[in-house]
């Protein structure tokens, strides 16, 4: 499961189930519990469905970015660098995730929607982008790296 093309399909499948729990289940879920001042459910689910996607595209294009990286001969005898590389690829996935409920913070300013939802789909975005990089990671690194995902070795 950590040979090219395997390694990918893995990911994109963990990646997409990631997506249907938290873009399309939690998604429905606050569009049908969130009081929306202007705004339909249906355009804030149609929205939130669109940054979790987009959000979900780029942990897939950082998961693939470790994995060519991860798969050069030469990380062998780079390990501490291989380890830096990994958690700048961490990092970036968090970012992602706080851009994303940034986004979805702009998008439904104007709503009223009040703090604990607010704070929900902060998380969620969060965890949406940094644990399906993770588990992606830790399941299906190339061989170089396989022990350098967090909690792998």
């Amino acid at each position: 499961m950590r040979k090219s093309p395997v390694n990918y399909l893995l990911a994109l499948v963990i990646i997409v189930i990631f997506w249907l729990i938290t873009g399309l289940l939690l998604g429905g879920f606050f569009s049908d519990s969130i009081t929306l001042a202007e705004k339909s459910s249906e355009d804030f689910y149609f929205e939130y469905q669109l940054v979790s996607g987009i959000a979900s595209l780029l942990t897939f294009l950082l998961v693939s970015l470790w994995f060519v990286y991860g798969s050069d001969d030469k990380v062998l005898s780079k390990q501490n660098e291989a380890k830096s590389k990994y958690t700048t690829f961490f990092i970036s996935c968090v970012m992602v995730g706080v851009i994303a409920a940034v986004v979805l913070f702009i998008l439904n300013a104007s709503e009223g929607i009040d703090i604990v939802s607010s704070m929900l789909m902060f998380v969620v975005q969060i965890l949406n982008t940094l644990l399906a990089f993770w588990l992606a990671t830790f399941i299906s690194s190339p061989s170089n790296v396989e022990n350098i995902p967090y909690m792998a070795g």
